[in-house]
């Protein structure tokens, strides 16, 4: 009875500590994610800066490319072959024209669309190893939550002796005492029980 009471005390702490430790991975990923977007809008942002600045206009830019709109044709005016086809940037190019709104996100490539020296350019970058490095960030967080619910568990599991030892003490001694009226007058039990 006492040891089913002590492990009911351990699972609702366990379980309380579990709600806890998910919430707290659920807001880091959630500011990790809003991070890295900001850090991708960031480096698009001084891409764009660097097109406006440069008079190169087919300079190559790291994991993204360049493309001139007019009207329903596109020029794809650099590239990094790395990273993006020429064939690729085109299709991608054209579905973000279709779309009413100038910037946005297909998969883990941003996207924005701007008028540089009088002329529109789709500017794109492609952010699938800033979402990798997120991946690998959550997978840390995650088993270093692991190891922390365990050493946690250790210690509730060892608080709980500490918690229950008195009570399961004075349940013995409640025993041993029914024991002794019982051996000195037997009738006592039907005043005891009844």
């Amino acid at each position: 009875m006492i040891r089913k009471a002590q492990i009911k005390f351990i699972a609702i702490i366990m379980s309380i500590l579990m709600g806890f430790f998910i919430l707290l991975s659920f807001i880091t990923l959630l500011f990790l994610n809003d991070a890295n977007i900001k850090n991708v809008d960031k480096s698009l942002n001084e891409t764009i800066i660097q097109f406006e600045n440069s008079d190169n206009i087919n300079k190559t830019y790291s994991k993204t490319f360049i493309a001139r709109i007019s009207g329903n044709s596109v020029l794809i005016i650099s590239t990094d072959e790395n990273t993006f086809t020429e064939e690729e940037a085109i299709n991608f190019t054209t579905q973000a024209i279709s779309k009413p709104y100038s910037s946005g996100r297909e998969g883990v490539i941003f996207y924005r669309i701007v008028n540089v020296k009088s002329s529109y350019y789709l500017f794109a970058t492609d952010a699938s190893e800033t979402f990798a490095s997120q991946k690998t960030s959550v997978i840390r967080i995650c088993l270093v939550n692991l190891g922390v619910y365990g050493i946690l568990f250790v210690i509730v599991y060892l608080f709980s002796f500490s918690v229950f030892e008195p009570i399961k003490e004075s349940f013995i001694k409640q025993r041993q005492l029914m024991k002794a009226i019982l051996q000195e007058d037997p009738a006592a039990e039907f005043r005891f029980y009844g």
